[in-house]
């Protein structure tokens, strides 16, 4: 993994353990099936980064463990900005059977939708004014993330951007570009 200048938080021991004993109560509560679930949280999961450069790296097609559902990154460099410790929750997820999707942001620019040994990682869009310099001014990556669970207890999601015509009562005046955030050129 790259070294990253920034010391990003993760998810911690802890908090894999309480993960670990509300899915187990759920599922025995549940007459021992597990409940499906999501989970949403900032900071991206390494295995987020993992994924993305597997996808990348296969000329982004989809590989055996990688699945391409919708998106872009528009971060450049390391473009996934996980933290550099991994306490496995990822690993706890896929064990325990539960989590279907994991949801995060802080990489402002990236909204792409991925899935990664069967749990799909995905990246909202932003709905900052202030994350980077003049981004105000920058509408292609500001929107937000549809999410539908189905009876069953699957789900799908999709991205909508903020500035089309369904929204455009609330946004009337703002004045926005919906050229990408960093040029060719960057």
């Amino acid at each position: 993994m790259p070294v990253l200048s920034w010391k990003y938080d993760c998810i911690h021991e802890n908090q894999i353990e309480w993960y670990e004993n509300e899915i187990n109560e759920l599922t025995q509560e549940n007459n021992g099936v597990t409940p499906k679930s999501l989970a949403f949280f900032h900071i991206p999961i390494q295995e987020m980064q993992t994924a993305y450069y597997e996808y990348r790296d296969n000329d982004f097609t989809d590989t055996e463990d990688v699945k391409y559902y919708y998106g872009e990154t528009g971060e450049i460099d390391i473009v996934v900005y996980p933290s550099e410790k991994n306490y496995g929750f990822f690993d706890k997820a896929a064990e325990l059977g539960s989590t279907q999707g994991m949801f995060f942001g802080h990489d402002h620019l990236n909204n792409i939708s991925l899935e990664y040994k069967g749990i799909r990682l995905s990246y909202g869009y932003t709905i900052d004014y202030l994350a980077y310099k003049d981004i105000k001014n920058y509408g292609s990556q500001r929107g937000c993330t549809v999410i539908t669970v189905m009876p069953d207890g699957n789900f799908d999601s999709y991205t909508e951007n903020y500035y089309q015509d369904k929204y455009q009562p609330v946004n009337a005046k703002e004045q926005v570009s919906m050229e990408p955030y960093y040029s060719e050129s960057e």
